[in-house]
């Protein structure tokens, strides 16, 4: 049996600097029905604003109806990411803006297997 790989499908759009993933999560303490205290991480107002802006750009753009996304076997994405410090760790963004296509185009974020990553 011979398994076909399918393309890698790369978009291309100008969005905002992502939340830095320190940013993006916020830890939440709760409680169970047994009185024991657990901590959950919860996504940040910041972090839900920048997926919406992802979205907005995307459909902007036509993208999220696009029949590719769920074609595409692996999908990939590039980033110049525009800090204030050159110092900045870039990585930190990224997950910001995987979460923010993947979620956008309804894929898991598994699927990503191509990041271009450039500090500018």
């Amino acid at each position: 049996m011979r398994i076909e790989r399918l393309p890698i499908h790369t978009i291309h759009v100008t969005a905002p600097l992502s939340v830095s993933v320190n940013a993006a999560y916020a830890q939440v303490i709760k409680t169970n029905k047994y009185g024991q205290r657990y901590t959950r991480r919860i996504s940040s107002q910041a972090l839900k604003t920048f997926k919406q802006a992802i979205h907005d750009i995307l459909l902007e753009r036509e993208l999220l109806n696009d029949p590719r996304w769920e074609q595409a076997e692996e999908i990939g994405f590039e980033a110049v990411v525009y800090v204030q410090r050159r110092n900045a760790d870039m990585t930190n963004y990224i997950k910001s803006y995987e979460d923010g296509i993947a979620e956008a185009l309804r894929f898991n974020d598994k699927r990503v297997g191509r990041v271009y990553l450039d500090k500018a």
